[in-house]
């Protein structure tokens, strides 16, 4: 049975422990709920997700396996319908493609039929789907590792078809030329592989939201540009501002239509040096920066959840931020800035988290979880250095 009223439902987590899934844990919690965890360990003690005041049931089990098999035991007889999260694509796949025996248990993200969310994983399959709706991709070739491109010309760069494979970004070189390529290689574990033109960017911008209704009514009210780069990635610190480009939103809502993608998403962009932009990918979950949104005012595991029930979104509860805010993964943007390629003077570090309306670890309603990272990291690196010792 479902019912339009949220306090009805169970809401269960099915995750490992990251900032991510934290995020969600406080987003529904700032709403009064309090959601059930399944953390999957791998063998690993918890540091963060079990502190959380808003937790109101606490699993730990090894492997995903295990934790899917104690959410049906559990959970899969409920009166109610619960809402299931989860925060990686592992395990978004793993639940999608157990679509047919879970779609009268649960509510959770899909795309209408078994299988769908795990084609549309795929790198080719994806920006296939984009053209068609409009959007530019940078030029590509799919080939099996090893085997050069037959048209794409140099620089190139390497990426793996999804996340699921190889070594993910382990597997992200850019080759200047044939030789590189070839020795790029010799390290990379996927065995097929999307080589993309390499384009000199602007930047990278992102897009974090939900879609109900077979992906026909899509929510993105907010935009997310990087502060600061990698080599090969986005940064850690951020800028999140309201989402004005009716044109792009166009190409956004019919690339959705598409999918017919429901749940909670982050879809990727960069910008050319000539201010083109270029469609990179869709995470079809709930991203790392979920909890910006939750700041500006578009709490999505909460209004998801809630818009999944009603059939439309309820635009006239929230208040969405009409001004740019900053946020932050405050020990990853110090670690890598600060301490490892000392681009940034701790005292301007200091200043800029200081000046973050979010910040992804640390939250003065809910400062265990950033305890617990803290003294797991320190308990870490006392280890690593005594087996250095010996």
């Amino acid at each position: 049975m479902d019912s339009q009223n949220l306090q009805d439902h169970k809401f269960i987590q099915l995750v490992e422990d990251h900032y991510n899934p934290l995020g969600v844990c406080r987003s529904l919690g700032e709403k009064g709920i309090k959601p059930i965890v399944i953390l999957v360990t791998h063998g690993n003690a918890p540091c963060m997700l079990n502190h959380s005041k808003y937790v109101s049931k606490f699993y730990t089990v090894e492997s995903l396996e295990e934790g899917y098999d104690l959410l049906l035991n559990n959970y899969g007889n409920e009166a109610v319908k619960p809402f299931v999260f989860c925060s990686d694509d592992k395990t978004e796949s793993f639940l999608d493609n157990r679509y047919d025996e879970l779609k009268d248990k649960f509510i959770f993200y899909n795309a209408t039929e078994q299988g769908r969310i795990t084609r549309q994983q795929n790198k080719d399959v994806i920006t296939n789907l984009a053209v068609e709706a409009g959007l530019s991709i940078p030029n590509k070739e799919i080939v099996d590792t090893g085997t050069l491109p037959k048209k794409l010309k140099y620089p190139i760069i390497t990426k793996v078809l999804a996340s699921t494979m190889g070594a993910w970004k382990d597997d992200v070189h850019i080759c200047n030329s044939e030789a590189e390529l070839l020795e790029a290689y010799k390290s990379i574990k996927s065995p097929k592989l999307c080589l993309q033109e390499y384009i000199h960017k602007k930047g990278e911008f992102c897009m974090e939201g939900f879609s109900i209704n077979d992906g026909k009514d899509v929510f993105i009210p907010l935009v997310c540009n990087y502060q600061r780069y990698y080599d090969n990635s986005y940064g850690h610190y951020m800028t999140f501002s309201p989402f004005t480009d009716d044109s792009l939103k166009k190409k956004i809502c019919a690339l959705f239509q598409k999918t017919k993608y429901n749940g909670i998403f982050e879809i990727e962009f960069m910008r050319g040096p000539n201010d083109e932009i270029y469609f990179l990918e869709i995470i079809f979950r709930a991203s790392t920066w979920n909890y910006a949104m939750t700041t500006g005012g578009g709490n999505l595991p909460y209004y998801w959840a809630k818009s999944t029930l009603l059939g439309r979104i309820p635009y006239e509860e929230m208040q969405i931020a009409t001004e740019p805010f900053n946020a932050m993964v405050e020990p990853e943007d110090l670690i890598n800035n600060v301490f490892k390629s000392r681009t940034v003077k701790l005292s301007q570090w200091i200043k800029e988290v200081k000046n973050c309306k979010c910040h992804y670890y640390y939250n003065s309603k809910d400062s265990a979880p950033f305890w617990g990272y803290v003294r797991w990291r320190i308990l870490r690196n006392i280890t690593k250095r005594l087996k250095r010792s010996k």
